[in-house]
């Protein structure tokens, strides 16, 4: 039962963040883009001067062949092209959540498909919410936004649709999960009664 409490929790804890995410996301929708960017630049920097700091540092006949230097500079320069250039990463963000719906959805379409194996009466309700998250995905894949505000607000509702789907599924998936596990449980225990 342990690992069926490890599960669930890490299912929820899932759930829970991409709601938060997504509330975040619909009311401070430029804000949390300009921050995120920033703090990407920000990390690249540290890791681009970290770079060059042990290149300094280093012995030069024994990191000869590494590129500490060049690795440091291309981290700078990636650091100052995400700070000048926040659109253009803005606008990879709903293409990248759209594909991590998809993902999502598929996870879901197969815990439709066993929960239909085992005859649970309603699997269905799981593969329509597989079916309407995975078309949110596709939407963000193929109709990237070009407002930015807009476009976020509408990845915080699919993010907040998402944790919400996850949560639904999880708790008919993971029902059905720990009805099985009593099921053989019993099954066992009459089993050894009877031995």
């Amino acid at each position: 039962m342990s690992i069926f409490k490890e599960l669930k929790k890490i299912y929820f804890i899932g759930a829970i963040l991409s709601i938060v995410l997504g509330i975040v996301l619909l009311f401070f929708p430029q804000t949390t883009l300009l921050t995120i960017c920033y703090a990407f630049a920000f990390i690249l920097a540290i890791v681009g001067v970290g770079y060059i700091f042990t290149y300094i540092k280093s012995d030069t006949l024994k990191t000869y062949q590494r590129n500490d230097f060049v690795v440091g500079l291309t981290y700078l320069v990636l650091a100052i092209f995400v700070s000048l250039k926040t659109e253009l990463i803005i606008s990879l963000l709903p293409v990248l959540l759209g594909l991590a719906i998809i993902i999502s959805s598929i996870v879901k379409l197969q815990h439709a498909f066993d929960l239909m194996r085992v005859k649970f009466s309603n699997w269905w309700s799981i593969l329509l919410i597989a079916i309407s998250s995975a078309a949110i995905g596709l939407y963000l894949v193929i109709h990237p936004f070009s407002a930015a505000a807009t476009m976020v607000r509408v990845i915080g509702i699919a993010a907040i649709w998402n944790g919400i789907a996850d949560i639904g599924t999880g708790i008919l998936f993971l029902k059905k999960i720990k009805e099985a596990i009593q099921v053989t449980e019993a099954i066992d225990s009459e089993a050894k009664e009877l031995d």
